[in-house]
């Protein structure tokens, strides 16, 4: 079960990205100003030690180049440890946020145990894979401290070496500065090994999300989107629209029009693609091929969806979303909530429209889609998509029973 969370979290990086962004700023400025600190020290100081010793000088670039070998052999792994890190921390992060989203749910059917023992599996993976990102980068500072300890004997060993003798005690505390000047800028890669290592990953991963991007924005051209001419006899026009998920196709070579007056209805059994086709109407869907020709002008077309969207704010801003700077007197949304059926809701806030609430916890669903075919009858559209916004609503409730004539008989 737990296999099958990673492929659905692969699938919402919005878990990350913003975190992925700000990290990658990071890491990219702090190491190009160490690696900028590190060219001008390289610049003074190794004419320095050229002049002090060019043996020294020598030895500083082989043991650089030496110590950078090592390091990039030992911390191969780095990389692909902190993407693993990461993957299983988004997973666990997803799971949480997913059990507070539907912890009612969950309570219902009793199965807080189930969810418990996989957010623990996911904890346990997510520990798993911080304790073998941190041993392997242990072991890359471990052998990076020691080899600058015996590079330290370094220009001591050369300068007796050269002078035949004991150096000079200040001529060697100069060689010995710039040496550890010059072998630190060389080792720039070497030294900052885990931040490259984690900057790598996080490039990988946004670069992932640019692919998924750019394939969505290919697939776009295969659904063709056209605003309709003013001399059309339909506002909706839709010509051979194929629409399909993952291997399973939904609508097959679908045609039909919209006429200006009355409307459409579009009928058919659970889980056969009307959502799906409202989708494409919007533009949100690309898997798929045809041709769909509908109104663009802005406001002139409204979609209300099955499962409503609440905005914060309050209640009036709620019937006028997206279309905030419409003017309407408070008379008239009152009149248009109790025609729905939300005078109860009216009631709870003493008709106070400036109420703000959270109206996705305070509405019920049913609610909640009134709430969005007030929107409706508020803003008055020329057209309208409605998706079954009537699903969570009791067929006896006497207002709602009639809600096509609600919506055909409004001024």
């Amino acid at each position: 079960m737990l296999e099958n969370t990673e492929a659905l979290d692969n699938r919402h990086p919005d878990q990350r990205i913003s975190a992925d962004v700000g990290k990658f700023t990071t890491l990219a400025t702090m190491l190009w100003l160490d690696g900028f600190q590190a060219v001008l020290d390289l610049y003074f100081y190794s004419t320095l030690l050229r002049t002090l010793s060019p043996k020294l000088s020598s030895l500083a670039v082989v043991a650089a180049f030496g110590g950078t070998l090592i390091t990039s052999w030992l911390g191969r792994d780095l990389p692909a440890l902190y993407s693993a890190e990461r993957v299983s921390d988004g997973i666990f992060t997803y799971l949480l946020t997913r059990m507070r989203e539907n912890a009612e749910s969950i309570l219902f059917y009793g199965g807080q145990k189930q969810e418990v023992q996989l957010a623990e599996k996911s904890l346990a993976k997510r520990s798993e894979t911080e304790w073998n990102r941190l041993a392997a980068k242990d072991v890359v500072q471990l052998v990076q401290d020691q080899y600058r300890q015996v590079l330290g004997l370094g220009p001591a060993l050369v300068m007796v070496q050269a002078g035949a003798g004991t150096p000079d005690a200040a001529l060697l505390n100069q060689a010995n500065e710039a040496f550890d000047a010059v072998v630190r800028a060389l080792l720039l890669f070497a030294d900052n090994c885990s931040d490259f290592s984690r900057l790598t990953a996080v490039a990988q991963e946004l670069f992932e999300y640019h692919q998924e991007q750019a394939e969505q924005e290919e697939a776009e051209s295969n659904i063709q989107i056209k605003a309709a001419d003013e001399h059309d006899s339909s506002w909706l026009q839709v010509k051979g629209l194929t629409l399909a998920f993952d291997d399973r196709i939904l609508l097959k070579d679908l045609s039909f029009e919209a006429p200006m007056q009355g409307g459409l209805l579009i009928s058919g059994p659970s889980g056969r693609g009307k959502t799906t086709l409202l989708r494409a109407l919007a533009g949100l869907w690309h898997k798929g091929v045809g041709e769909i020709k509908r109104e663009m002008k802005q406001g002139t077309v409204l979609f209300l969806p099955q499962r409503p969207y609440m905005s914060l704010g309050t209640l009036r801003q709620q019937l006028l979303y997206p279309n905030d700077k419409i003017e309407v007197e408070n008379w008239h949304l009152h009149e248009v909530l109790v025609r729905v059926g939300l005078e109860d809701v009216l009631r709870r806030i003493n008709s106070d429209l400036n109420v703000v609430r959270r109206w996705d916890e305070q509405l019920s669903v049913g609610e909640q889609q009134r709430l969005s075919v007030a929107r409706l009858l508020v803003q008055r559209p020329t057209f309208a998509l409605v998706d079954e916004v009537t699903s969570a609503n009791d067929p006896a409730h006497e207002p709602w029973k009639h809600f096509y004539q609600i919506l055909s008989t409004h001024p």
